[in-house]
């Protein structure tokens, strides 16, 4: 839903500054930065658990050193 609003008020606005061919490219533009948006922030929050498995982080933390977890220690910079 949101999509197509976003879509429908850029269309709104080139159609004002640029008639019907303003209308299409400006909508179509807008609807497909959204598109790549909403696609780019799923697949970063789909594989945001993949680096880390659970049991070794667990483990890790009662052992008290997190350098042996991939994804987790040194690689990542920690600060």
């Amino acid at each position: 839903m949101i999509g197509l609003t976003v879509a429908k008020k850029a269309a709104t606005y080139g159609y004002k500054r640029y008639g019907i061919p303003g209308a299409v490219a400006s909508g179509a533009i807008a609807l497909a930065a959204y598109i790549g948006v909403r696609r780019a922030l799923r697949s970063a929050t789909d594989n945001a658990d993949a680096d880390v498995d659970v049991e070794t982080l667990t483990q890790a933390v009662d052992e008290g050193s997190l350098e042996d977890v991939p994804g987790v220690g040194s690689e990542r910079g920690n600060q």
